[in-house]
């Protein structure tokens, strides 16, 4: 058995942090990673970040890198 959820209370509290969430900051990421994580240099982050892996060694159930 498990205790039941108090919905009226989990309401109030998800209304009230909703009300007071810094919605400026969820706007200002969202505006920086349009515009800093274009496509292109998120292919080439994650490409050059091979660069820096260290190599992998074989063992059962793993493909040689």
């Amino acid at each position: 058995m498990r205790p039941l959820t108090n919905i009226e209370d989990m309401l109030e509290k998800t209304e009230k942090i909703i009300n007071n969430y810094p919605w400026e900051i969820v706007d200002n990421a969202y505006k920086w990673v349009t515009t800093e994580l274009n496509w292109e240099r998120v292919i080439n982050m994650f490409i050059n970040g091979f660069e820096y892996a260290s190599p992998v060694t074989s063992c059962e159930g793993r493909i040689d890198l």
